[in-house]
């Protein structure tokens, strides 16, 4: 009796043994089919800001939406390339605190605001066309540029293209690279 005891304690064992293998062979499955289905999943971020609620933003796979890239340069060219001799210096540090690297377009802005002051001169901005290019991540903006020189109420009116390079941050913030003024050939 004894020999048979211990044959179905064995089997009894062995069953226990199969049946928790094939437990944690189906758990060990599941976890490796969830973990790919996570890792293949977009990923998709609406931000919605303070003084636009009815324009929410979409972050989606790491990129930014057309809508958002448009804004962005839209806001960023109109601060900067409208200004007078008494703001162009505040737009002008404001510009460079969303640059990758602000010496890189310091020396440009530094030129740009001497001029102004020099020739008291304001000018305007207002952007018509945006082409998003993001394989050389760079947002071309076409626009009319207004200058005002001194005390003259017409202004001198030219058709400007800008080029704003712009590079993403690994903390998800996009930042001014370049910035370039493309005259029409």
């Amino acid at each position: 009796m004894k020999p048979e005891l211990l044959l179905s304690k064995a089997h009894f064992l062995w069953s226990q043994r199969n049946f928790f293998s094939i437990a944690f062979g189906l758990a060990m499955s599941s976890n490796i089919v969830l973990s790919l289905c996570v890792m293949n999943k977009n990923e998709r971020i609406v931000m919605v800001p303070m003084n636009a609620l009815d324009r929410p933003l979409v972050l989606e796979n790491g990129e930014f939406s057309d809508a958002y890239l448009i804004d962005w340069a839209n806001t960023l060219l109109r601060e900067v390339l409208t200004v007078n001799p008494q703001t162009v210096d505040y737009q002008n540090k404001k510009f460079l605190e969303f640059s990758l690297s602000p010496t890189l377009l310091n020396e440009k802005l530094t030129q740009n605001a001497k001029d102004i002051k020099r020739n008291q001169m304001a000018t305007v901005f207002y952007p018509k066309d945006f082409q998003i290019d993001r394989t050389l991540k760079v947002i071309t903006v076409i626009g009319t540029f207004m200058a005002y020189l001194g005390q003259d109420r017409n202004p001198v009116v030219t058709s400007k293209t800008y080029h704003l390079g712009y590079t993403l941050l690994s903390n998800g913030v996009i930042a001014i690279k370049t910035l370039e003024e493309k005259s029409d050939v």
